[in-house]
């Protein structure tokens, strides 16, 4: 397990006792930032745009397992490199899976159960969506199979949204 640790003058002590990933970590400093009133008006007001455009979910926030009004998933997405070749994504509902879609067929799939490899050391790693379907079922189980084709879907409408932009 990791532990991070924060310091700042008007910051409470709070612990999270939840599961969390590195991208977390910018939207939580802009959020420290502004909730603190650290920052100048125009500086609040760039951090405060930054957080809502940033593909994921500050540590002070709860974290939303899913939509109360359509039950779908609290997703998390994030494009892992600067040429957006591959797509972090994860469900609040399940938050030790986390799968790797390539946003180009000649990258890996790769999926990590974090729970049982939180260093992501062993992960299922395959040049096909079928392929690292099958493998994750047979290593994990069919709710992870399912909850790997949900995610491949979602994170196929999450690309093409943002391809459009």
């Amino acid at each position: 397990m990791s532990q991070i640790a924060m310091s700042h003058p008007k910051l409470p002590y709070i612990i999270i006792d939840d599961s969390v990933c590195s991208i977390q970590i910018l939207p939580t400093i802009l959020d420290l930032l502004t909730e603190t009133e650290s920052l100048s008006l125009s500086e609040a007001r760039a951090a405060h745009d930054m957080v809502r455009n940033y593909e994921s979910q500050s540590l002070l926030r709860p974290l939303q397992k899913f939509s109360k009004i359509t039950g779908q998933g609290g997703w998390q997405f994030t494009a892992m490199n600067p040429g957006g070749l591959t797509i972090a994504v994860r469900d609040a509902r399940q938050p030790n899976w986390r799968l790797i879609v390539p946003v180009f067929s000649n990258y890996e799939w790769r999926f990590t159960d974090l729970g049982a490899d939180p260093n992501e050391q062993a992960p299922l790693l395959s040049y096909g969506y079928k392929a690292n379907l099958r493998s994750v079922e047979a290593k994990f189980g069919s709710d992870a199979a399912m909850g790997v084709e949900e995610a491949a879907a979602v994170t196929r409408g999450w690309t093409d949204e943002n391809y459009k932009r």
